[in-house]
């Protein structure tokens, strides 16, 4: 066997001499060219005549001609190591279908762990964690695991339903024990195979007792060769193959065992990611039979790849699969899976270059965007020549984003985002317009790009860039404070000093643009200079001239100030309806806030406020308007996150939250450290982290009711919650975030078909002198704006779980 093993180690010597030679200079070429999704109409911008902004023009038309080269690429996740099992709802309402657990053994002997654990079987005991376990904490063990698949048989292992995918669950078990070379009547090797032997049964008992939709994914020290061979053959269970045996690589041989490894999973080394990758690609066939046996499945099994984390780690390896796939396109290739301790809306962007599942988009000044890879360089920044002054914008949902304090990054570009839908081609459009900033030396000039796509997540294409036409005699300046898209055909703008502009937007379907025509400009109130404020603008239902502006700021005389204006945008007539201090002991450095006509009444208005402190907490206020504006404090203030310069969204009852300054609960030290346990870590404000936050409106109102006495009107919500969403899903600092629809629908007493609803964040991106501690996964530094969407999957939220 030895020699047969350094035979294999020459062959394997022997193909990275080729790889070396040849698929450097494949992949480089095909992460430079190939993983573009932008169209780019830059010829409709007649006036941007400079040579440096016609350069990237021509880029723009060259990155056209490799759009959707790559649409049929699946890149997903297996999550790794979540051995909490209160984090797995929220695994599952993230998409999850593939996970790994790590079943620990320990002897009834070692220090009495067992019956620390409550566990008294004199065989030893089985609790999850991927290192060694500590008398510290508790831990789940296999009993839970098995009551957890028993109480969600009618969730997320229910059979026969068609929106519900089966689950795979792959158990690696860890043992310091050699079990084939040691002498078989060892205590500890007996009692532990037994112990083996036990769960596993019990596991396939119950899955056919219950008709889970699930299959357990043999991995660890259980690997069936040698002894082990044949020892749960009766199981009908598969393995992982990870490196060895190498014969399993080609051959699916019963008399060695090889029929039972059917997962691929391959390891990523730290300084060459892509190496084992490019290796078995070289072999024939390319990954072995891990291609081949795909032809007879109706559910191939992925290829699993562990453990990357880092944008550019992940973006090496996902090109070196893609550029195997492209050489051998005859070839029936699986789904690649990131065995992934991160966020899986983390991973998806930072996949988006190859995958397509997500946007994960560079942009710079002049409008040329290129995917987010770890290829890609740095745009100069500079502001576009002579640009025009017109065209569009409007949306079909509400944005608000935070007015802000200094903070220790400056907002150089101050990204916000906006979107409108156009009803009159056949085909549906959704038109998003980036509103951002880059000159130093004057307050008054704003530029925004111009996209469109006809689906979520489909192709992103880049229209045009413009210069927003301030009037000379408006007092209007950035950074911009809060932008709103009302009716799909009025934009309305206002900045930190309660100066606004409101445009009409004309369609104008020759030249797919959509004109901004100023309507009105005015100021709302000179007061309060050193005030954070944040807006909201609704749409007045007895009055469609009348927009309702709710305002709120906070100063040093007035912690929470309410002010609710009246404004009509035709005649430009305004008045204050109503004025209110609610706190004057609150510590507010951002804050951010969404509105919404109440369901119980149309003259009562739902508001809910959401802020940071200067200790990096994130707050939230429910506030009810009644029809005399009056407010009442319904619930909160109530601590629900970490972190600073919050961001909201709504669009009919599902509201998502991002910030920055965040933290994560899920990365590799995190998940596999003895203890504490995911969620019960102290989350602590962490630089350049970007969290997301996703329920319904319900869910959220709860959330901020939910607190007692004991927990001090804090309610965190973690990555255990059961029932907002949360997670990590990028680095940077100033999102915006956006819900829209791809319809023109936007009332909030419709229930919109919730496959329909797309979210949309941009964000300053992380500089490239950024030094990251955090293990939560380094994004690509980027000095300009990113622009990410990612999957929402909205039907889990209100999935019955019991």
């Amino acid at each position: 066997m030895k020699k047969k093993n350094n035979i294999n180690r020459f062959f394997i010597i022997v193909l990275l001499i080729f790889k070396t030679i040849l698929i450097n200079g494949i992949n480089i070429n095909n992460n430079n060219n190939n993983h573009i999704i932008i169209n780019n109409n830059n010829n409709n911008n007649k006036n941007n005549n400079n040579n440096n902004n016609n350069n990237n023009n021509n880029n723009n038309n060259n990155n056209n001609n490799n759009n959707n080269n790559n649409n049929n690429i699946n890149i997903g996740c297996q999550i790794h190591s979540w051995n909490d099992l209160n984090e797995f709802d929220q695994m599952y309402k993230k998409g999850i279908v593939w996970n790994k657990i790590d079943v620990h053994y320990l002897t009834a002997t070692q220090n009495g762990f067992c019956n620390s654990q409550n566990l008294n079987d004199s065989r030893g005991c089985f609790v999850f964690s991927h290192d060694i376990p500590s008398f510290k904490f508790q831990y789940n063990t296999t009993d839970q695991l098995l009551n957890y698949l028993i109480n969600r048989k009618d969730s997320w292992f229910k059979s026969g339903d068609i929106n519900i995918p089966k689950k795979f669950i792959a158990l690696c078990f860890k043992a310091i024990l050699n079990i084939c070379a040691s002498n078989p009547n060892n205590k500890s090797i007996t009692d532990y195979l037994s112990l083996v032997d036990d769960f596993l049964k019990v596991l396939i008992e119950n899955k056919s007792k219950y008709s889970l939709n699930v299959e357990f994914i043999l991995d660890g020290s259980i690997k069936p060769i040698d002894c082990l061979r044949d020892r749960w053959r009766k199981f009908n269970l598969v393995s992982t193959w990870i490196n060895s045996p190498i014969g399993a690589l080609f051959s699916n041989d019963v008399q060695f065992g090889y029929d039972q490894f059917q997962v691929a999973d391959i390891y990523i080394s730290y300084t060459i990611p892509q190496f084992w990758m490019d290796l078995l690609c070289l072999v024939s066939p390319p990954f072995g039979k891990f291609t081949q046996n795909n032809s007879t499945k109706t559910t191939p099994y992925p290829i699993l790849v562990w453990e990357p984390s880092n944008q550019h780690d992940i973006e090496l390896v996902s090109t070196s699969y893609y550029s195997c796939i492209k050489r051998n396109s005859l070839i029936n290739f699986p789904e690649l899976l990131f065995a992934s301790n991160i966020d899986p809306v983390q991973l998806s962007l930072y996949s988006a270059s190859v995958s397509n599942k997500a946007w994960n988009f560079k942009i710079n000044d002049f409008g040329f965007v290129s995917s987010s890879s770890s290829s890609s360089s740095s745009s100069s920044s500079s502001s576009p020549s002579s640009p025009s002054s017109s065209p569009s914008s409007s949306s079909s949902s509400s944005s608000s984003s935070s007015s802000s304090s200094p903070s220790s990054s400056p907002n150089l570009n101050n990204p916000k985002i906006v979107s409108f839908n156009n009803l009159n081609n056949k085909i549906s459009t959704t038109y998003f317009i980036l509103f951002f900033s880059n000159v130093t030396n004057n307050d008054k000039i704003i530029y925004y790009h111009n996209f469109n796509s006809s689906e979520i997540l489909g192709n992103l294409n880049f229209m045009n860039t413009f210069q927003l036409n301030i009037p000379n005699n408006s007092d209007f300046k950035k950074p911009i404070n809060s932008i709103k898209i009302l009716n799909n055909n009025l934009l309305f703008l206002i900045d930190e000093l309660s100066n606004y502009l409101i445009y009409n937007l004309i369609n104008n379907n020759n030249n797919n643009n959509v004109v901004l025509e100023l309507l009105n400009f005015g100021n709302l109130s000179a007061n309060q200079l050193n005030s954070i404020k944040t807006f909201d603008i609704l749409l007045n239902l007895e009055n469609n001239n009348n927009l309702t502006i709710i305002e709120y700021s906070s100063s040093k005389l007035c912690n929470l100030l309410l002010i609710i204006w009246s404004l009509n945008f035709k005649t430009n007539e305004k008045y204050q309806l109503s004025k209110q201090c609610i706190f004057s002991n609150l510590s507010i450095n951002s804050i951010s806030t969404i509105s919404k006509i109440s369901k119980k009444s149309n003259s009562i208005i739902d508001s809910i406020i959401y802020y940071s402190n200067s200790k990096g907490d994130i707050g939230s206020i429910y506030i009810l308007l009644n029809d005399d504006y009056n407010s009442s404090i319904i619930f909160g203030p109530t601590i629900i996150d970490v972190g600073q310069q919050v961001s909201v969204s709504i669009l009919n009852d599902l509201i998502i939250e991002v910030h920055s300054e965040g933290y994560c609960y899920n990365s590799e030290i995190k998940n596999k450290r003895n203890g504490p346990r995911v969620c019960e870590q102290i989350a602590n404000s962490t630089p350049k982290i970007l969290n997301y936050n996703f329920g319904t409106f319900d869910q959220w109102i709860s959330k901020i009711n939910s607190t007692t006495s004991t927990t001090k009107n804090r309610n965190l919500i973690t990555s255990c919650d059961n029932s907002i969403i949360r997670g990590t899903y990028n680095q940077g600092s100033f999102p915006n975030v956006l819900l829209y629809n791809i319809n023109d629908d936007d009332d909030d007493d419709d229930d919109d078909d919730k496959n329909n609803i797309g979210v949309v964040e941009v964000h300053q991106g992380l500089p490239f002198n950024f030094i990251d501690f955090s293990d939560c996964g380094k994004a690509t530094p980027w000095n300009g704006i990113l622009l990410n969407s990612w999957e929402l999957l909205p039907q889990y939220l209100d999935i019955k779980l019991n």
